[in-house]
């Protein structure tokens, strides 16, 4: 009897364990995904372009996660335990750029989040990547998290924010962006006009809403009045038909086209006096170049930077002490002597209010 294995073999019991390694591999990635609750097989990620290859390594098997990702090839133990350098917060803003990579860093927020879940920066990281795949409650659900261990985070109001905002959720929506606006004034944070962008867009929305609603209701208004009125000259004219039955047929006519010509003069005063206080066929609204970068409020005392921009003076002044010396939109350096009353705006804002008294309340 031979004692030597033959070289067939030799190669056979190799491919096995390659094999058998592979499955283990396979299995262990399968058990991520499930973790990070989603419902796709390990064949739909591969389809999808998550994990393109599995390559066969002298020491290991290496996962591609994306050719565009800078950590290309990564084992399932490099995946399982990869330092928490690697997602850090301002890599991790900088590098999503789509699906694929939301994916990945989704996987790494995850496996932190399981390591310690006490740090509120690991949530928002998810967070972020649940607002890129529209996810807007799993969203919501993570800045929460956050906002349980940091209530001064100012990514976790922001967020929320804008998953909010998705949502059509505008007062809350509204309440944690100004929120995160504030926190950034109070620890010197520059997120340029990006809070204040979507801080504008969910006022807006806000107001359409309720613009909407105001005119629904003044429709309404309109209609039933107009509807009273009707009644009332329908009910006149039958009085005046029973009453008057033994009177000339001529004298009778008379007295009805009278009621209905009061009736439809009532109506055209009505349809003047609701024109005349407000068009409801027309939506009220405040342009933006009309309200200031930082309070979205209407512009008082407009001043124009050396950028071009305009703000509310008593606003970029605070900016200037509080938060740094530079334009907040253009990041420009810009001191208080700098800023130059802009009297051609003031002039505008002053003949729009002259015309729209209700955008005092805007």
């Amino acid at each position: 009897m031979n004692k030597w294995l033959n070289t067939d073999d030799i190669s056979n019991e190799i491919n096995e364990i390659t094999r058998r390694e592979k499955e283990l591999i396979t299995n262990d990635l399968q058990e991520l995904i499930n973790l990070m609750g989603r419902r796709r097989s390990y064949s739909d990620l591969s389809s999808a372009g998550n994990f393109n290859r599995i390559t066969e390594d002298a020491d290991s098997f290496n996962f591609d996660i994306s050719p565009s990702t800078s950590p290309s090839d990564l084992s399932i133990n490099d995946l399982l335990t990869m330092d928490l350098a690697s997602i850090r917060q301002e890599s991790f803003l900088s590098e999503t750029s789509g699906d694929n990579q939301c994916s990945f860093h989704h996987t790494l927020a995850l496996q932190e989040e399981i390591k310690n879940p006490t740090m509120p920066t690991y949530f928002t990281n998810r967070a972020l990547c649940h607002l890129k795949l529209k996810r807007w409650d799993s969203s919501c659900q993570d800045c929460r998290k956050a906002l349980d261990m940091d209530s001064s985070l100012v990514k976790g109001h922001f967020f929320l924010g804008q998953a909010l905002l998705e949502m059509e959720n505008y007062d809350e929506a509204i309440k944690h962006l100004q929120r995160a606006n504030d926190l950034a004034k109070e620890q010197k944070l520059n997120f340029g006009d990006d809070i204040a962008s979507q801080l504008r867009i969910a006022r807006k929305k806000r107001w359409n809403v309720q613009e909407e609603k105001r005119i629904t209701q003044e429709i309404e208004l309109l209609t039933y009045v107009t509807k009273l009125i009707h009644e009332d000259a329908t009910r006149q004219v039958e009085k005046v038909k029973h009453s008057m039955e033994d009177l000339n047929m001529e004298f009778v006519q008379d007295r009805i086209m009278e009621i209905e010509a009061k009736c439809e003069n009532s109506i055209s005063e009505l349809n003047a006096l609701f024109a005349k206080v407000d068009d409801r066929r027309r939506r009220r609204d405040v342009p933006d170049f009309l309200c200031g970068k930082i309070s979205f409020e209407i512009l008082r005392e407009p001043v124009i930077t050396p950028s071009g921009i305009t703000y509310e003076r008593k606003d970029i002044e605070e900016h200037l002490q509080r938060v740094g010396h530079f334009d907040p939109v253009t990041r420009v350096k810009l001191t208080q002597d700098q800023l130059i009353p802009n009297f051609a705006m003031k002039d505008v804002v002053d003949n729009f209010l002259q015309e729209n008294e209700w955008a005092l309340d805007y």
